[in-house]
């Protein structure tokens, strides 16, 4: 489980924690904190095979690494930490990922530092890769979960999660785990198996895990098609229905309407989805893969 945030902001989501709240002992990060909670989740991580692939064994690098996430995280999102800062958990909202081109511009220098020059390409694309492994319907996404070695067996991580869950309230949630990690402690918290991605240029095959929401309008499962195969997307992103009357009458612009609209008027347009003659017997989207332990 892996992000960042700023604690308290409202991103469009049932967001329920604020500025001051604690639960379960557990608080918003406050300013000036960021790095001695990197430091931290450089020590409790430093096994990981995702960080170890970041960072190799140097705990200088991953600690740029954990840092530059949360400063990022503080703009964006919400990070979770103890009163000892021994343990802190990284969410992102709805809507926040994959970051903006902007965003991407400002953590370039941390990236550099954490891999070194040589290897940002293929790291780039790696993450890309997990990025569009991310389900449509809207969720928030866990980045990061760590607890030190010397608070651990104490169940500061199950209470971090469970505050991280509040925070969410009814919204949906999406985390990746290593293949072999920690799956049976999110799936205490209701989270189930729901792909396996492979993003490349050395890093692990991750498992990524969703938690439905109880709110009506995301209670459905998480579609899949976005997953890639041999570089290549499964067939479109499942859209409802259909768009609204101007869209699919062509009486708007390409600009002038949400893109999800847009993508659901081209679907049904001849020619299919981009251009595209839709499978012969189909109306809609083709099926994703199935998911994983499915």
């Amino acid at each position: 489980m892996d992000a960042v945030a700023a604690g308290g902001r409202e991103h469009g989501s049932t967001m329920t924690t604020t500025q001051t709240s604690t639960i379960l002992g557990v608080r918003p990060m406050q300013s000036g904190e960021a790095p001695a909670v990197a430091r931290v989740l450089a020590t409790a991580l430093a096994d990981d095979p995702f960080i170890r692939w970041i960072a190799g064994t140097d705990h200088d690098r991953a600690t740029v690494w954990m840092l530059a996430g949360l400063r990022m995280a503080e703009r964006h999102g919400l990070v979770l930490v103890d009163e000892s800062l021994d343990g802190a958990a990284l969410l992102m909202p709805p809507g926040s990922l994959p970051l903006p081109a902007r965003e991407n511009l400002v953590l370039a220098p941390a990236l550099v530092r954490a891999v070194g020059v040589r290897r940002v390409p293929g790291v780039l694309r790696a993450l890309a890769a997990l990025d569009r492994a991310h389900p449509e319907t809207p969720h928030w996404t866990g980045l990061v979960l760590g607890v030190h070695p010397r608070a651990q067996g104490r169940g500061l991580g199950r209470r971090i999660i469970a505050a991280a869950l509040a925070a969410v309230g009814d919204d949906a949630a999406y985390l990746e785990v290593c293949e072999g990690g920690p799956a049976e402690l999110y799936a205490r918290f209701g989270f189930e198996a729901h792909a396996r991605v492979s993003p490349g240029h050395g890093a692990p095959v991750m498992a990524t895990m969703w938690r439905e929401g109880s709110g009506g309008a995301r209670a459905g499962p998480p579609p899949t098609t976005r997953a890639r195969c041999g570089g290549r997307p499964r067939g479109p992103p499942p859209m409802p229905a259909a768009p609204c009357a101007p869209c699919a009458g062509g009486a708007r612009t390409p600009r002038s309407c949400t893109p999800s609209c847009r993508r659901r008027a081209a679907w049904r347009r001849p020619g299919g989805w981009r251009g595209r003659a839709a499978p012969a017997g189909r109306s809609g989207p083709a099926p994703g893969p199935p998911r994983l332990g499915a």
